[in-house]
């Protein structure tokens, strides 16, 4: 009968894990644009002088370091974080020499008023941390706040070009901390913290949840054959299981809480997807335990991820793939 139940469980976690596999394409569908050359302003927030003057730089800067620089403006994430849009769209265009991934992406979101640098492998050391924080903290964020946005962005390609051609002037002066602002921990490694906490929690909540169980409520209706003591006991023992019930609403409250603000963590810190992902890898799990027994505690494990390539490049780029890292911030 073990074997039945435990062959159903691994059918029933199979079968979810093939709906999942097919349906995550469709889960993270967000509609990245179609650049148009090396500005792509779909939120209509560069004038079009400024456009004039970004996109004479960038054509430049390629021509004369083949470093290929593309600026997109949108008017929404679409519940994405600025970091999977960037990298997601990065990959789609393809920006970027492929042999020498080489790629800056500069996105502006209206809305949530957000910006991310985002650059490929072949950049992270012309272009880094420091360089972009400070790039950031002092041309982007004061322009944007006054709502100059084409000139916040020819400013800072500006600095990149000298940046990419070694201006050591320039790369002295963006190359130091900047004292007046508070340097922003590496936002990668707070997301893959978060992630992985969240994860966690989720699992434990899950599994916890399961292992709760009541105690079917006892007949405390006295019988002819129950003596005054008998009774007395079995109103007790009833009292205890009412108690031991009650404790238990409290324990699922407490565990709900847990599993839904891991969730919504997870949705704040990476997007819709890694919410679902967190989700179904925690209810896989508990099947998995379930499927083994249920009563062996955490056994088996999981291996792989997820992995993939970037896509040809497009709308003029050449094929380069993001991973260097970036910055970002809100204006």
């Amino acid at each position: 009968m073990l074997s039945i139940r435990s062959e159903k469980f691994k059918k029933y976690a199979l079968l979810l894990l093939i709906i999942f596999i097919l349906f995550l394409p469709l889960a993270s569908a967000v509609n990245y644009p179609q650049l148009k050359g090396f500005v792509t302003d779909n939120a209509n927030m560069i004038d079009p002088v400024y456009k004039d003057k970004i996109t004479q730089l960038a054509q430049n800067i390629e021509k004369e370091s083949t470093v290929e620089i593309a600026v997109v403006t949108v008017d929404s994430l679409d519940g994405e974080s600025k970091e999977m849009y960037a990298v997601n769209l990065f990959k789609q265009a393809g920006i970027g020499k492929k042999d020498k991934d080489n790629g800056l992406l500069i996105l502006v979101a209206k809305q949530e008023r957000e910006y991310r640098f985002e650059v490929g492998y072949g950049l992270e050391g012309t272009i880094t941390d420091s360089m972009k924080v400070n790039i950031g903290d002092r041309i982007i964020v004061p322009n944007f706040r006054n709502g100059e946005y084409g000139k916040g962005i020819y400013e800072a390609m500006v600095v990149i070009e000298g940046l990419v051609k070694g201006n050591e002037e320039v790369i002295s002066q963006y190359s130091m901390t900047n004292t007046n602002q508070n340097q922003s921990p590496n936002i990668s490694t707070i997301q893959g913290l978060v992630l992985i906490v969240s994860l966690l929690i989720a699992i434990i909540c899950n599994y916890l949840f399961k292992k709760i169980n009541d105690i079917v409520p006892i007949n405390t209706i006295k019988g002819e054959l129950d003596t005054e003591e008998e009774y007395e006991k079995i109103i007790e023992k009833s009292n205890e299981n009412k108690k031991h019930n009650k404790n238990n609403k409290i324990k699922r409250l407490v565990l709900l809480f847990g599993y839904s603000t891991a969730v919504i963590a997870a949705y704040l810190v990476a997007g819709l997807i890694f919410a679902f992902i967190v989700i179904f890898i925690s209810i896989f799990f508990r099947l998995f335990i379930d499927s083994a027994g249920g009563s062996g505690g955490f056994e088996g494990g999981f291996g792989g991820g997820f992995s993939g390539e970037s896509s040809g490049g497009g709308g003029g780029f050449g094929g380069g793939s993001s991973g260097g890292g970036g910055f970002g911030g809100k204006w």
